[in-house]
Order: structure tokens, then C-alpha cells, then sequence
């Protein structure tokens, strides 16, 4: 039988003891993107760690789809948003196709590790930035541009699109070990991350911390959840509207996620962020698979790690599938100096990449020399170019295509990606073959966003900006 065949089957099956462990359980893994010191996006791998016992209060039972959670109202399309986009990317709100998602994450919002106050990273991309069309205000009173204007402008257009502002990230989330450990601190982590939802127009957070480490900061990361639950539950809606959201970005290696507490956490979060990506790149010795769905049956070098196994675990301990989405890639890694997948490389002196990190490639920069493969057993894609001895791992369309069939056919919640301006327009997006392959936008969650925020502390926005419609980029 075909790998994805026997793995299918046993997923069904809820035999878990079935498929094989993860072989290298040291390596790297997760989501390594980070907000820059400076500007722009960078990313860098997580630390690497050895696994740890799973957290004492998960009960895991075996694998079986479920209908809890919030299935039956759509699948999602989440996409993360840089504010960083702006400036060497030049990629704007505006530029987002917005009608091709259901929640748009706004990144990323700092912490202060002494206060725990949660405060905006970028003031000037963030509230002061001119888009086309801003102009100052003679009021006295505190107005809002910059690109959170623009999103609830895009709210506005777009009454299906959900805004979340999410919070730490790689880069920051050192900033947030002594917040966990205080219940002052925590306490007031929630109230200005929850003030920022009101002044700002948003619908929700989403915590990205990378990575908790220990029993003790799981506990305390439910605790966390717990109290920004009851928070956001706290601020006034209607009647037409969706409660506030909160969702978490999630580890996809075993030595992060046996850590969680994930039914614990899985009580307060409105959804899960899978993070199915940056399973190899340059810290590794030999070339692999970054996003790939299944395990390779024949080559434990090439998938160090893989979705479906991370998957199985957090639905074994609780998690219903309706409440995760699959996260894919909008870039690739490459390897340098190497005779293909499964080989030595050498990325030293290799400085090529789209704007980040070198030897990381935004898809809609990756130009393919050579040969591009698709490995459709273990739901992989990547290109060799013989001549220059370099290979990327990255999601074609086919491969992104074969994992919204992924989501379909086992009811997750719907797909994510990291980071929309990253993306291929048009035809040529890969945001736009899932939403596709999903059935196109009549299948996707269509609940309505919040557009009242009577107690914002900007004027322009309390007032809901009338008559303004979307800049044009």
C-alpha cells in the first residue's frame, strides 16, 4: 500500500501505536518566525531541545473524527500579517486579498517582562502610518491611521473577515517567562492585551509563545488562558456578532507539544494554529522535507518530522480536529552545496534569500531551476537544480492542494499561513488553490466581525469612520 494509504487507515482506526514515532526527537522544530529587531521579518530556529514527559493533566484517547468544536460553520483561512510588510516587502493591507479569508492575524505585539504590559512593536507601521487618503485631524481627540486603521477599513468591506492581533512570536517570547511565573504580571498582561482589542478594532488575540518549557509553565499558560477568556467575555457585543476570539499559535515537535496542557488550554481557545512547518532548514546537516504531511516510510532522514503525527497526538489528547488548522508555508527553505534531498549540504557563505534570512525564499520570489518534485505519499514538494547543486523545500500548488484535501477528509478546522505577503496574486496563489479546493468561498466560515467599539481611545474609530472607505495602494 501507498504510505498516505497506510497511514489514512490507520488514522481511522485510532491505532496510534501503529505509526511509528518521531526518529529524531532533538531536532528543531515549530515555528521559528520572529518580529525583527529592526524592520523587517526574520526567522530563526527554535532551540533544540530533547522531549520531555507530556503534561501530567492530559488524558489522551485514541484518534476518531468528532463533530464538537465549531464544526459545521465553515472552514478557515487564517493568514498571518507582518507589520513589518510595509517596508522592504511594500506589501500593504490594501494589497491583501481579503475576500480568500475568514481571520487575518496581525503581528506581532511585544510584551514588557518587568510590567507584563502588552504593547504594539511598531507605533508608526501600526498607528501613525499615511496611507492614500490620510490626512491629520483638527480634533484634539487621539485618531488612529497606519495599518490598523486599514484593517477595520477591510472589516468594513469584508463583514466575514475576523482581525486578531497576535501576541510575542520567536523574537519576543523570552520577554513572556517571567510574566508566566507572576500572577500580577499575568494579570496585567490581560488587561492591556484585552484594552487593545477595544481601542483598536480588533477580534481577538492570538498567543504565539515559543516555547513553553516546563510543567509548571504549562499550568500557568492555561491559567493565562483562563483569564483572557473571562476578558474578553467581558466586553459588550450584539446580538449579530461572534464572541471575541482567542486563538494559540501551536508547536508541531514532540519535545514542545508533550509539554502542553493541551486539554486545559483547548477550554479557552476559540481555535488552534497548527504550526506545520520549519521542520529542516539550515541548522540541520542533511537536506529535508520543511512541511511535509506524512512521515517517509523509506527515509526517516528526510522527514525528521511530520503533521500528521503531531496531529494525531493533540486529537488523542482531546483536542477536536474541527479546532485546528493545518499552517503551511509561504516560502521555502533552500540547501545549498547538496547532491538532493536526503544529502549533506553546506549553507556557509550562501547569502541569497528573499529579504530575511538568507537562503529563505518568499513564494512569489522562488523562480525553479532544475527539476521540481512532488512527493504526494508524504504530501511534500521541492526543486534540485543539478547544475547549481541547490534544492528548496517548499509547497508547490499541487502539494498545497493535497493538503486541503488533508484538511478535508480528516474535518480540521481549515488551513493557516505564515505570511500572506509572501504569497503568489491571482491565479498563482497558494492561499487561493486551498480556498479552491475547499470549495471556493461558500465554504468557508462566514460568521460576522465586530465593527462597535464604543470605548476605543481613538476617536476616528469609535466613530467607525464614516465615509472612509480602503486606501488605495
Amino acid at each position: 500500500m501507498r504510505c498516505s494509504a497506510i497511514v489514512s487507515f490507520l488514522y481511522l482506526a485510532g491505532l496510534a501505536a501503529a505509526i511509528p514515532a518521531n526518529p529524531h526527537p532533538d531536532n528543531p522544530t515549530g515555528l521559528a518566525k520572529s518580529h525583527p529587531a529592526k524592520r523587517h521579518q526574520t526567522r530563526s530556529h527554535p532551540t533544540r531541545s530533547h522531549p520531555k514527559k507530556s503534561h501530567p493533566n492530559v488524558k489522551r484517547k485514541k484518534l476518531q473524527r468528532k463533530t464538537t468544536g465549531e464544526g459545521g460553520q465553515g472552514l478557515r483561512a487564517v493568514g498571518y500579517y507582518g507589520n513589518w510588510d510595509i517596508y522592504d516587502r511594500k506589501f500593504f493591507i490594501t494589497d491583501i486579498e481579503d475576500e480568500q479569508l475568514t481571520h487575518l492575524i496581525y503581528s506581532f505585539a511585544n510584551v514588557n517582562p518587568e510590567t507584563g504590559e502588552v504593547y504594539l512593536s511598531d507605533e508608526h507601521a501600526d498607528l501613525n502610518y499615511y496611507y492614500p487618503g490620510d490626512k491629520p485631524s483638527n480634533s484634539s481627540e487621539p485618531q488612529l491611521y497606519g495599518n490598523l486603521k486599514q484593517l477595520y477599513l477591510l472589516k468594513k468591506k469584508n463583514r466575514h473577515l475576523k482581525t486578531l492581533l497576535a501576541i510575542l512570536g520567536y523574537t519576543y517570547s523570552p520577554n513572556m517567562v517571567p510574566v508566566l511565573a507572576s500572577a500580577e504580571l499575568r494579570a496585567n498582561f490581560v488587561s492591556s492585551a484585552v484594552k487593545l482589542v477595544t481601542d483598536l478594532g480588533l477580534d481577538g488575540l492570538d498567543i504565539d509563545y515559543e516555547y513553553v518549557t516546563s510543567t509548571t509553565e504549562a499550568v500557568n499558560m492555561v491559567t493565562l488562558l483562563k483569564d483572557l477568556r473571562a476578558a474578553l467575555d467581558k466586553i459588550p457585543t450584539n446580538s449579530t456578532t461572534s464572541p471575541f476570539l482567542l486563538t494559540a499559535a501551536s508547536p508541531a515537535g514532540p519535545a514542545k507539544y508533550k509539554l502542553l496542557d493541551l486539554p486545559g488550554m483547548d477550554k479557552y481557545l476559540s481555535f488552534w494554529n497548527f504550526m506545520g512547518y520549519d521542520y529542516s532548514g539550515s541548522w540541520d546537516k542533511i537536506t529535508a522535507h520543511s512541511s511535509n504531511v506524512f512521515p517517509d516510510p523509506n527515509s526517516n532522514i528526510t522527514t525528521p518530522f511530520s503533521s500528521n503525527n503531531a496531529l494525531k497526538w493533540y486529537v488523542e489528547s482531546g483536542v477536536a480536529p474541527q479546532r485546528i488548522n493545518l499552517g503551511m508555508p509561504l516560502y521555502g527553505r533552500g540547501f545549498a552545496n547538496t547532491k538532493g534531498i536526503g544529502q549533506p549540504f553546506n549553507n556557509s557563505g550562501a547569502t541569497t534569500g528573499s529579504y530575511d534570512e538568507a537562503n529563505v525564499w518568499d513564494y512569489k520570489d522562488l523562480t525553479i531551476n532544475g527539476v521540481e518534485t512532488n512527493v504526494p505519499e508524504i504530501g511534500a514538494s521541492y526543486s534540485y537544480d543539478a547544475t547549481k547543486k541547490y534544492l528548496i523545500s517548499f509547497d508547490n500548488k499541487q502539494n498545497a492542494e493535497f493538503k486541503a484535501t488533508y484538511v478535508v477528509k480528516y474535518r480540521l478546522g481549515g488551513a493557516m499561513w505564515w505570511e500572506v505577503s509572501q504569497d503568489k496574486q491571482n491565479d498563482d496563489s497558494l492561499i487561493r488553490a486551498v480556498v479552491k479546493s475547499f470549495g471556493g468561498r461558500p465554504s468557508l466560515e462566514n460568521s460576522l466581525n465586530h465593527l462597535d467599539y464604543p470605548h476605543s481611545k481613538y476617536e476616528n474609530l469609535r466613530k467607525g469612520f464614516p465615509g472612509i472607505g480602503l486606501a488605495t495602494s
